[in-house]
């Protein structure tokens, strides 16, 4: 048994020397008891499969009932996040279905309205053209207004370049007149008077105007009649009219 003891961990290592046969023959016991341990292991391993077959099944049970109550347990969503469109009150159908019956009728009475509407646009544009054509005469009159305008200021300028060169001819002339005047009231009537029948009626107007009333009546009394007229027409017109005048007719008459 000292032999076959394999408790001996603690003895001072030998050299292996190769047992001898009654040892071996003594060591084929425990051989053999070896697979009994091992049928037992086995056997014990199959005993407790099921156990824990069955403890990993309750757990699981266990678990899907915790889930189940979990989900139970939390709140439904509430009604307004389904947003439910709430009923239309009778009275509102009521009134959708009086408004169906106003479009039908509105619909039989379309073509009138189509109509009016149309003339309404017809006119529209009648009226729209009008005002287009008001508007191009307006422009028209403002361009037309603006040329007037610039035509009176260049009127006015003439004017007023006339009534320089007026001003400074109107002396000039005075003098020639004045010279003229002189020499007819130093002329004998009837030579004058010849003078006077072939002047043109503006000159003549301007030397008779100059001359004295004394010297003027005697040279129409010398003058035709027909221009004598002529002459005491203008200057009644003019409110000039010499003192012997009245009796031009006579003299002229008697000549």
């Amino acid at each position: 048994m000292a032999v076959s003891s394999p408790q001996a961990p603690q003895q001072v290592p030998r050299p292996r020397v190769p047992p001898p046969p009654a040892t071996a023959r003594k060591a084929s016991p425990a051989a053999k008891r070896k697979p009994v341990v091992v049928s037992s292991t086995k056997g014990l391993r199959l005993r407790l499969l099921p156990i824990v077959i069955f403890v990993a099944a309750l757990t699981m049970t266990v678990r899907l009932n915790g889930i189940s109550t979990q989900a139970r347990a939390q709140p439904s969503p509430p009604a307004a996040a389904v947003s439910p469109q709430p009923a239309e009150p009778r009275e509102e159908k009521m009134r959708s279905a009086r408004r169906g019956d106003e479009n039908s009728a509105g619909a039989m009475l379309s073509q009138n309205e189509i109509d009016v509407l149309q003339k309404l646009a017809e006119r529209r544009e009648i009226l729209e053209i009008r005002a287009q054509e008001l508007d191009s005469r307006e422009a028209l009159l403002r361009a037309a207004e603006a040329r007037i305008e610039g035509k009176i200021h260049e009127i006015k300028t003439l004017e007023q370049t006339i009534e320089k060169l007026i001003a400074r001819y109107n002396p000039l002339e005075e003098n020639k007149i004045k010279s003229l005047v002189n020499i007819y009231e130093k002329m004998k009537p009837k030579d004058a008077a010849r003078i006077f029948n072939e002047l043109e009626m503006p000159t003549l107007m301007a030397v008779v105007e100059h001359m004295k009333d004394a010297k003027t009546a005697p040279i129409m009394a010398e003058m035709d009649s027909a221009r004598a007229k002529a002459l005491t027409m203008e200057l009644a017109a003019r409110n000039r009219l010499p003192f012997a005048t009245t009796n031009l007719g006579e003299q002229g008459g008697g000549g």
